[in-house]
């Protein structure tokens, strides 16, 4: 991920029986206050539509921004996840070069729905400089584009 920007991302899965993990590394040279990476996760439907199931976790530098549940629209919300950042670099100063930052998040499986060992992902990096890169986009209910996790 990271193509309208010097700013680049990549996102992993791993699950055991109690949790689905994810790994979210973002190779940045400017970090800024605002920079953010946002992970939804989705149940997989027959009709490829965002269902309550849904949730969108906005993180950064420095842990968890937000998170979100989906019901009609995105929702206040706590979705529940142990999320852990951290980073090598001098935020909002652009006098010298950042390596970028790293965010570790734990979500048990009983919070997720996931159907037939499944979910889907969508996964976006926000550079305050150069705007949002994503999968695909994180406006759309539609999840047709959305990666699919499976194994769970």
């Amino acid at each position: 991920m990271g193509e309208k920007s010097q700013a680049q991302a990549t996102l992993r899965a791993a699950a055991n029986n109690d949790s689905v993990y994810f790994l979210i590394e973002v190779l940045d040279e400017k970090i800024a206050s605002g920079d953010i990476a946002t992970l939804l996760i989705a149940p997989v439907t027959t009709n490829n539509q965002l269902t309550n199931g849904a949730r969108r976790f906005v993180v950064s530098h420095s842990g968890l921004v937000s998170t979100n549940g989906y019901n009609g629209g995105w929702v206040a919300g706590n979705p529940q996840a142990n999320i852990r950042a951290t980073y090598q670099g001098t935020i909002a100063q652009d006098s010298d070069t950042d390596t970028g930052y790293v965010v570790e998040m734990a979500i048990a499986r009983s919070k997720l729905t996931i159907v037939s060992g499944k979910i889907l992902v969508n996964f976006s990096i926000t550079d305050t400089v150069s705007g949002e890169d994503a999968i695909f986009s994180t406006t759309s209910t539609n999840t047709a584009k959305w990666i699919e996790v499976s194994g769970l």
